[in-house]
């Protein structure tokens, strides 16, 4: 099966679908897993953690995420017709993980087009919102001693260049499904040798602050 941006999909029978597998989802359906991955573009993925961030649970390879829709395929690029939408020419896309008003699960949507849900029954306990919300950017590094990846973050480019990747207009989501101005608390940089992140403001255009993050690292 193809989504509508181009993404081959490997379609499997409903029953061998991983997350049919977890004893709380045995009334849930899903449709599709994507194996797009295997190039160096920035690709779409989720993931969710319920203890603590030892373990991590990405796309559709173990009992979690319940894809709804083919319209975006998990693990689809952003580069060369990903993305419908462009700012001064340059890919971008839209994205939310939010609560819909008097509903448990947490939807994820990209483009504004939901395309799958985290149920609630997922997390240990029931959490009505976020507690902390964070964006930027992140690489897989799986070098040992210390050896970092030179994989580039972003467009590889430092905040302080005026030209690197940036989160434009971060809002939060209210309960009552209203945007909210969320100003960003503080900057996380795990590699800081490699990467760095910058708060640059408020977005004078729309609502919501920009964040800046990325470069890449040479060790």
């Amino acid at each position: 099966m193809q989504s509508e941006n181009g993404v081959v999909i490997d379609c499997v029978y409903i029953h061998k679908q991983p997350t049919l597998k977890h004893p709380m989802f045995k009334d849930h359906k899903i449709q599709a897993s994507s194996s797009f991955y295997g190039n160096d573009n920035p690709n779409l993925y989720v993931y969710y953690s319920n203890d603590g961030g030892r373990r991590k649970c990405f796309d559709l390879q173990c009992p979690g995420f319940v894809q709804t829709s083919n319209k975006i395929a998990l693990g689809t690029s952003f580069i060369n017709g990903g993305s419908s939408k462009t700012y001064d020419g340059v890919p971008y896309v839209t994205m939310s993980i939010h609560k819909a008003p008097g509903q448990q699960p947490w939807w994820v949507s990209v483009n504004e087009t939901a395309i799958g849900y985290f149920p609630h029954t997922l997390f240990p306990i029931f959490f009505p919102e976020s507690f902390v919300n964070q964006v930027g950017g992140v690489v897989h590094n799986s070098r040992p001693n210390g050896v970092h990846t030179d994989t580039v973050m972003g467009n590889g480019r430092t905040p302080d260049s005026g030209s690197s990747a940036v989160v434009k207009a971060y809002l939060a989501i209210g309960a009552n499904g209203v945007d909210k101005v969320d100003k960003p608390g503080k900057v996380g940089v795990t590699a800081s040798k490699c990467y760095n992140a910058a708060i640059l403001g408020e977005n004078i255009h729309i609502l919501g602050f920009d964040i800046a993050y990325g470069s890449g690292c040479d060790q």
